[in-house]
């Protein structure tokens, strides 16, 4: 395990992982925004759709925390979405305080449809690297994410 992989001296900012996954996070979601442009969902509401079928997210609350969305423009997106049939909204049966949101058939039917882009996105991203090396960059985000997760919220100053 690496103690310390930075030091003052030797610390290049736009090299650093903070920036790197920053940037490479904004590239992608740039380029995946342009690819949904031309179809009926936009990518932000593609990731809702996917954090809802992947049991990530129930609530608008919990959508909200997963993808780091403002709370009136997800109520926003969660309406259009609904009116297009794509989601419903349903009062929880354990907590009627609590609205679930799940996807209809036709959001389903729609997100195999939206993946299948995402998909062939990540495949040509991911032409120069082997196999092992997708896996690996994997891991370690994966590990990093979680490790990030685990801290506490740094208090403002």
């Amino acid at each position: 395990m690496v103690k310390n992989y930075y030091d003052a001296e030797n610390y290049k900012p736009t090299q650093s992982l903070g920036f790197l996954t920053r940037r490479t996070a904004k590239l992608m979601t740039g380029h995946l925004d342009a690819l949904f442009a031309v179809q009926d969902v936009t990518f932000v509401q593609y990731s809702v759709m996917v954090n809802i079928r992947e049991g990530l997210a129930v609530t608008a609350s919990d959508i909200c925390q997963k993808i780091s969305h403002d709370t009136g423009a997800l109520t926003r997106l969660i309406d259009q979405l609904e009116e297009r049939g794509l989601l419903e909204r349903e009062r929880s049966e354990a907590d009627r305080r609590r609205v679930e949101i799940r996807l209809t058939p036709a959001g389903d039917k729609k997100l195999e449809h939206l993946i299948r882009i995402v998909v062939d996105f990540w495949n040509d991203m991911l032409a120069d690297f082997s196999k092992e090396e997708a896996d690996i960059m994997t891991d370690i985000l994966s590990r990093m994410t979680a490790k990030l997760a685990e801290l506490p919220k740094a208090k403002a100053a």
